[in-house]
């Protein structure tokens, strides 16, 4: 409190003044703030306003605090679950990786023993096209065939085993939103910072020279009830279904802003002629977990043709991971989280104001990788 006793109001509580009443107001949060005042009950001394403004900051620290637990619970399990289906694809991604390295140490080996010259090199250009159809990948699978000597095989693997690896942005294998451990103690953080400063308000108020009085906790009330803190406070009764989802969404979110945008244009179109099918195929997991995520099943996934022996064809779903990033980048999300809580505006605040800084984290890792090199 400054030295001349006066009540110094927080740049975080500080707000407009409400117009007067039966003024027209188009924007919608000064409407919002115009009627929180006005639902104000009149109180016969300031003793009753300070107990009702208590009594509200009260109720909603109590409301953040029980929601702060269950979303933190439902983020935990979400994070386990992600993590888990992350390890799986990783998993996938290993086990073709090994089959293609095993394939390219067989056919270089095969080659690069008794073939010379440019027979080898032809010989090799064959084989290695039924691995892969990158023309780097081939020319350098040729280049160590016309060399015939074993220790540029080795050479060969680990290369072709790193061109056959995945995107090199963010680890796509881990998630890429904060842990648990941090989602927890930011949300705590949080509720107890907003608690924090409205009870200051208040023992600022009855310390000041005036002491507590009608007009100063009045206007203490018209500054604080307006907050969203207050009039956004989650629902006493909680949808720990719909807290599950939301969290959900919000690490694929997170995950989604990671992805390497270039990388997923060539290997996440289906007119691919069947170069990176196996890929995507790979990927069925996590497309399921983005539909039970609330991702639209249009964004999630795509049609494909697979096919068979024979001659045979069957028509397939699987990921649209340009589809899914285009959709975390493009704000759309904001539409199914807000679907998703329908019935409680303070939950679905809560994402829509914590999410955009996940989405600048993950903004400023991709240029940093960027800058240091670029994925191929």
């Amino acid at each position: 409190m400054p030295d001349d006793g006066t009540l110094q109001i927080p740049d975080s509580l500080q707000f407009r003044k409400a117009p007067e009443p039966g003024r027209s107001v188009a924007n919608p949060e000064e409407m919002r703030r115009f009627h929180a005042i006005r639902a104000i009950p009149p109180c016969a001394d300031a003793q009753g306003y300070y107990n009702y403004l208590k009594q509200k900051i009260d109720q909603a620290t109590s409301h953040w605090k029980t929601f702060g637990d269950a979303t933190s619970e439902q983020y935990a399990r979400a994070y386990r679950e992600q993590e888990t289906a992350l390890k799986t694809l990783k998993e996938k991604y290993e086990v073709r990786s090994k089959q293609q390295e095993a394939l390219c140490t067989f056919a270089l080996n095969l080659l690069t023993v008794g073939i010379a010259g440019p027979l080898a090199g032809q010989a090799a250009k064959f084989a290695v096209k039924g691995i892969s159809s990158d023309p780097e990948f081939i020319e350098k699978a040729v280049d160590l065939a016309k060399e015939k000597v074993t220790e540029p095989v080795k050479t060969a693997t680990e290369w072709g085993y790193k061109k056959l690896s995945g995107e090199l942005a963010a680890d796509p294998f881990m998630p890429a939103a904060a842990s648990p451990a941090e989602f927890g103690a930011k949300v705590s953080k949080g509720i107890n910072s907003r608690n924090r400063d409205m009870q200051d308000l208040l023992m600022a108020l009855l310390e000041s020279k005036d002491g507590l009085t009608v007009d100063g906790i009045k206007r203490l009330c018209e500054q604080i009830i307006p907050d969203p803190y207050i009039q956004s406070m989650p629902k006493g009764t909680l949808d720990e279904s719909a807290i599950g989802k939301g969290a959900a969404l919000s690490l694929w979110l997170a995950w989604g802003w990671a992805r390497d945008v270039r990388y997923w244009y060539y290997h996440g179109s289906t007119n691919d002629f069947y170069k990176y099918q196996d890929e995507r195929l790979d990927y069925k997991g996590i497309m399921l977990a983005l539909r039970d995520a609330g991702v639209p099943a249009e964004v999630a996934s795509q049609k494909d043709t697979l096919s068979h022996w024979m001659g045979r064809y069957e028509q397939i779903d699987e990921i649209n991971m340009p589809g899914f990033i285009d959709w975390c980048n493009s704000g759309r999300w904001c539409q199914t989280m807000g679907q998703i809580f329908t019935q409680d505006r303070g939950a679905h605040n809560f994402w829509v104001q914590e999410l955009p800084g996940q989405y600048a984290q993950m903004k400023m890792k991709q240029l940093t990788a960027f800058m240091g090199g670029k994925s191929e």
